[in-house]
């Protein structure tokens, strides 16, 4: 895991990249906001061919419910691998 300090573009596009430096990821979901869904992140996702889902939580009310059970497991997967 990589906690950040703040939730900007930046910290997050430097964040990913450093976790994708070590593991291959398929695809990434995420909401509408500016955090991941903007041309810095994006174009990283594009180049590591990794398929890209934006939730708009007015279309599908229920999707950070899905996401946020997601990060739970990932979580809780990547603390036990690191025990």
């Amino acid at each position: 895991m990589f906690p950040l300090k703040v939730k900007t573009a930046d910290a997050i596009y430097e964040a990913m990249k450093s976790l994708l430096s070590t593991i291959s990821m398929i695809s990434i979901s995420f909401e509408t906001g500016t955090e991941f869904n903007n041309k810095k992140v994006l174009n990283l996702f594009t180049s590591k061919n990794i398929k890209v889902i934006v939730f708009n939580k007015k279309i599908h009310p229920n999707s950070t419910m899905l996401i946020e059970r997601f990060n739970k497991t990932l979580r809780s997967k990547i603390t036990m691998n690191n025990r």
